[in-house]
């Protein structure tokens, strides 16, 4: 399936930190909350794909073939690996030279979905202040979204017939940093 994702986790916490008696301490470090999340999944399945239209009856995407001698192989690197075209580097996830283009009239042999990309890992954070006066509020939120910084890359250029095959060309957002201001009346 196109959405097959072996593993995917997703941790929601909350925690409200307790008033103190103390007017001092209770204003500094009481009426605070602290809640996030975390998401860890696999990588999401992908196909290889030629560009070459050939009338095959139906509008699904042209899977590629595997290329002479490389039956079964799928070019899988386990990792990512630096490789350079035209001057600048890119991260190369699988090898397009284990695949070709299929003979005219048929589709390819190299299956659907049968190739994995890169897993992905996210920490969320927020940390919220309140302020109460009368019966009325105002909170202060300060959200961090990637605490972590991590690099979450996208699936590779599935396609063997453009040049950045089998690369990497974009990633999920760096670390963003938000604060806000809500008033509840």
């Amino acid at each position: 399936s196109r959405n097959d994702q072996r593993h995917r986790s997703t941790i929601t916490f909350g925690y409200d930190l307790p008033q103190y008696e103390n007017r001092v301490l209770n204003a500094v470090a009481g009426n605070w909350q602290v809640s996030g999340n975390i998401r860890l999944q696999s990588g999401r399945r992908f196909s290889v794909s030629v560009s070459a239209l050939q009338s095959l009856g139906s509008f699904v995407p042209q899977r590629a073939d595997f290329a002479q001698g490389r039956a079964g192989d799928k070019g899988e690197l386990g990792k990512l690996t630096q490789t350079t075209y035209l001057g600048s580097t890119a991260l190369r996830w699988f090898d397009p030279t284990a695949y070709a283009q299929p003979a005219a009239g048929f589709q390819g042999k190299a299956g659907r979905n049968t190739l994995e990309g890169p897993s992905y890992r996210r920490v969320d954070l927020a940390f919220t202040k309140r302020f109460p006066f009368s019966s009325n509020r105002v909170d202060f939120r300060f959200e961090v979204f990637n605490a972590l910084n991590t690099v979450n890359y996208a699936n590779p250029v599935a396609n063997i017939s453009q040049a950045t095959a089998g690369t990497i060309v974009s990633a999920d957002d760096p670390r963003v940093v938000q604060l806000s201001l809500r008033v509840h009346w």
